[in-house]
């Protein structure tokens, strides 16, 4: 909410929408994105280069998401693996414990 009201002031003055996100400092917005904006500036094709730029970042964020879940899988089956394993390992230690008591 914030960053769309900032975002908006300068359009509606006349002003560039890249400086004034550089001049506020916000990084929410990718570096190929503004790019596309400043182009879209440049150019009096706003519009379409805002929505590429969109697909982009929609894309990029798509494929971070599935490298994140590809990387955070494995650990928790790991995790998973170790808590099998101390339950498991709960339940025989005391019987082995009591095997060798009895000396069967």
């Amino acid at each position: 909410m914030f960053q769309q009201a900032v975002l908006e002031r300068p359009s509606q003055k006349g002003g560039h929408i890249s400086r004034k996100e550089n001049s506020i400092g916000l990084s929410v917005i990718p570096p190929v994105a503004m790019q596309l904006v400043n182009a879209g500036e440049a150019s009096a094709k706003l519009a379409r280069m805002s929505e590429r730029a969109a697909a982009l970042v929609e894309n990029w964020l798509g494929n971070e998401r599935k490298r994140f879940a590809a990387l955070i899988d494995p650990i928790l089956m790991m995790i998973v693996g170790a808590m099998v394993l101390v339950i498991v390992l709960s339940i025989l230690l005391p019987i082995f414990d009591l095997q060798a008591v009895v000396g069967c």
